[in-house]
């Protein structure tokens, strides 16, 4: 489904769980999936970036950390996807997730102006997203009858599985 491959890009931070080999990095391919240009917001002077990218991850010690991972077991960092969100759109583009998980880069297009659009599911998850979502845009999400999240969440929280 995918045009080329652009590159492959190879995010170092803290070591994972494991007891073997302990990943300290994670690998993401970038692809062109149409044809024509690209948009690139990467050049001298803007953006200045390269294929390896230090950020740290959900096991970093620090603020948030300890709701991150209760979120979702592989939390990504928030600053990472926006930064590359920024690299390759534009201020009002679309961008989709088909795997949302924790919600991350529908925050990091909240973060940058652009207009994530995402899949997920697993109910618990998909109240993560729109919780993580609301904390970003300071926005309570509604279901089309007018209850707020926080409700739904409430009663969602309290079921026995």
């Amino acid at each position: 489904i995918f045009l080329e491959t652009k590159n492959l890009i190879v995010w170092v931070k803290d070591p994972g769980m494991g007891n073997f080999y302990r990943s300290a990095h994670e690998l993401c391919y970038v692809f062109k999936v149409s044809a024509g240009d690209h948009t690139s917001n990467i050049a001298l002077g803007r953006r200045n970036r390269s294929n390896v990218w230090r950020y740290p991850g959900a096991n970093t010690f620090r603020k948030g950390r300890m709701q991150d991972l209760a979120d979702h077991p592989t939390v990504k960092n928030r600053k990472m996807c926006a930064d590359a969100i920024l690299d390759v759109t534009r201020p009002g583009d679309i961008v989709f997730d088909g795997f949302a998980g924790a919600g991350t880069t529908l925050v990091a297009c909240a973060m940058t102006g652009r207009r994530g659009r995402g899949i997920e599911l697993d109910p618990k998850y998909a109240d993560v997203i729109l919780r993580r979502l609301a904390e970003q845009t300071g926005c309570e999400p509604m279901l089309d009858d007018g209850t707020p999240l926080s409700q739904v969440a409430s009663s969602r929280a309290g079921e026995v599985a």
